[in-house]
């Protein structure tokens, strides 16, 4: 048995291509994508920063809490108090 094998080919001249209308808006509106695109990979920038920072805390949030270094220091004195 020949396996079945399907083929699409399109063809298209490029004649056909260069006609299609290609709209592009004016530079002014293009620079102002530009400058929103900046504004939002900076704010990315900041977050993703902002989120490391958030990951080491808490991380040494837990490492203290697990050595048993978060204890409060008046609830320690009122726990010796009342033994």
């Amino acid at each position: 048995m020949r396996p079945c094998r399907r083929h699409l080919r399109i063809s298209c001249r490029g004649g056909r291509i260069r006609a299609l209308p290609v709209h592009v808006p004016p530079i002014e509106v293009q620079r102002a994508i530009v400058d929103g695109l900046g504004a939002v990979n900076s704010l990315r920038a900041r977050h993703r920063a902002s989120l490391e920072k958030l990951d080491a805390l808490f991380a040494s949030l837990q490492h203290r809490a697990f050595r048993g270094e978060l204890t409060d220091a008046r609830a320690t004195e009122t726990f010796k108090e009342m033994a």
